[in-house]
Parts: structure tokens; C-alpha cells; sequence
């Protein structure tokens, strides 16, 4: 009688233990025509390849590489050209403003990636995550990443506070005349020689 109960608990941990969701990271592509192969590295087979914005389940990693679930099978890709969703920092209702002409927006947190768009003055971009030192932004036509430090307000503060002349000394060397040849740079050449020549 013991045994059976033992027996009929065990069944019923294990299938509670089957019913409980385990949660697998996820990769979102992140480079269209990104290569898919048989092994973690470029000397194995290619097998088929991952689209831009695709989202694959993560089985395994090694190194640089993870294999992902497929349709058939499973198979392996670079983890440079990939987002892996537990190395993002999700951020709530947060959104960003751009202060410079021509920030560029790229496909990947880094400036290895491909440039998507150029944003303007003004624009707007709700934050969906942060990896690093970038912002994953998103709009109704696509997603990408921006730079933190190009739209965070104190570094704006600290960029247009070191910018300009204001409340700076500029002293104007009036010239030189008969034997004074003016001022001489580091590479010891005469500054009246520099005028001269031009």
C-alpha cells in the first residue's frame, strides 16, 4: 500500500512538473538573410537562414553561437547579429526625443549593425528595451536602436554647455613686423612663414 501511494505521487509531481510552463530565452534576427547551420561555427553546413525581425526559442549556447528551435529540427547562428531577450533591460512607458539632425538608427545596438533610417529634430520613438549603452525604439514601421548618449537630456546639458563661445576669452595676435617672426608652433615653424605662404 505504501509503495502504491509513493508510486501515485511520483506520477502526480511529475505530471504537475510537465504542466508548469519553463520559461526559454528567446533571439530576435536582427540582420535579414542571417545564416542558419548545422554546428556553432562557420565551418559547419548552412541550413537555411533567419530574417530580420524573426524570433526564434534558444536551446542551447556555445561561444559566440546558440542553436534555435526550427520549424524541423533546430540549428545554429551568430550571436552577433542577434538579441537575446534576457540580456535586454525592459523599461515602462518610457519615450525619447531626438535632439540632432540625421541620429542615426540602426538594426542592432551597435555601430557594427546597418543603418535603418536617419531620424529628424523632434522626432519621437516609444522605448521598448535597453541593451547597454542603447535604446531599442519602435514605431508603427520599424524597430531599431539608437545610441543613449545622442538622446538622453544630460548629456544634451553637458554637449551645448561645452559648446560655443560664450563666456570664452579669444585673444587676436595682431602681427608682426622687421625681424619678429611671430609665434612658433610646435613643429618649430615660424608663423610669419605660414603667412607668407598663403
Amino acid at each position: 500500500m505504501k509503495k502504491m501511494a509513493t508510486a501515485l505521487f511520483i506520477m502526480a509531481y511529475s505530471s504537475f512538473m510537465l504542466s508548469v510552463p519553463i520559461h526559454a530565452d528567446e533571439a530576435m534576427i536582427n540582420e535579414d538573410k542571417l545564416k542558419i547551420r548545422n554546428g556553432p561555427g562557420t565551418e559547419f553546413d548552412q541550413i537555411g537562414q533567419a530574417d530580420l525581425d524573426e524570433v526564434y526559442t534558444i536551446i542551447d549556447r556555445q561561444d559566440n553561437w546558440v542553436e534555435i528551435e526550427l520549424d524541423e529540427g533546430t540549428g545554429w547562428i551568430i550571436t552577433k547579429y542577434i538579441t537575446i531577450d534576457s540580456d535586454r533591460q525592459e523599461v515602462t512607458e518610457k519615450n525619447i526625443t531626438i535632439h540632432q539632425a540625421n541620429t542615426q538608427l540602426r538594426n542592432g545596438p551597435s555601430t557594427d549593425y546597418d543603418i535603418i533610417h536617419f531620424a529628424n529634430v523632434g522626432d519621437k520613438y516609444d522605448v521598448i528595451s535597453e541593451k547597454g549603452d542603447w535604446y531599442e525604439i519602435t514605431t508603427e514601421d520599424f524597430t531599431g536602436f539608437v545610441l543613449k548618449k545622442l538622446v538622453d537630456d544630460e548629456n544634451q546639458e553637458i554637449s551645448s554647455s561645452s559648446s560655443g563661445f560664450e563666456n570664452k576669452t579669444i585673444v587676436i595676435d595682431a602681427g608682426h613686423g622687421g625681424h619678429d617672426v611671430g609665434a612658433i608652433g610646435a613643429s618649430g615653424v615660424f608663423e610669419n612663414c605660414v603667412l607668407n605662404s598663403k
